[in-house]
């Protein structure tokens, strides 16, 4: 069964272009697959944290609960302080806070769902049988790399 996809930004500017099928970058042969996805009815574009919530098919209030870890892109030591207010409770219980500017942020979010789509699709392909891993280099909280 073909996976379907769902991206989750905060400018909607973003996600109407990309859902328009225009990328903000180029990237060799991801045009195509970007308007493949997009006439298939398998990918799409969204600013509602709440479509993403009932999307994720089960994990969704313990990813929104528990968080393996908070990264937040702020510009103000007060956007600071109101995250880390928000997150309280993740952050007592050990989940890793990094604060950063912005396009670090993004860049960290971005890494982190190719990470996600490799392993998805990793999972998709290989055979129970055949043992498989990724080397990611390094994870956005600066541990060293490891196999998954």
């Amino acid at each position: 069964m073909p996976l379907t996809v769902l991206g989750i930004d905060t400018d909607p500017a973003k996600v109407d272009a990309l859902s328009r099928g225009e990328l903000p970058f180029f990237e060799p042969g991801l045009a195509p697959l970007l308007r493949s996805g997009l006439e298939s009815g398998r990918l799409s574009f969204s600013t509602s944290y709440p479509e993403a919530a009932a999307f994720s098919e089960g994990h969704a209030v313990q990813d929104t609960m528990q968080p393996d870890r908070i990264v937040a892109g702020v510009t103000s030591a007060r956007a600071e302080a109101v995250l880390a207010e928000v997150y309280a409770k993740p952050i007592a219980a050990g989940t890793p806070f990094l604060v950063t500017d912005l396009p670090t942020a993004e860049t960290v979010k971005v890494a982190a769902n190719a990470s996600r789509l490799t392993r998805v699709r990793q999972r998709a392909d290989t055979p129970d049988d055949l043992a498989a891993g990724c080397l990611y280099p390094a994870d956005p909280n600066g541990a060293p790399g490891h196999d998954v």
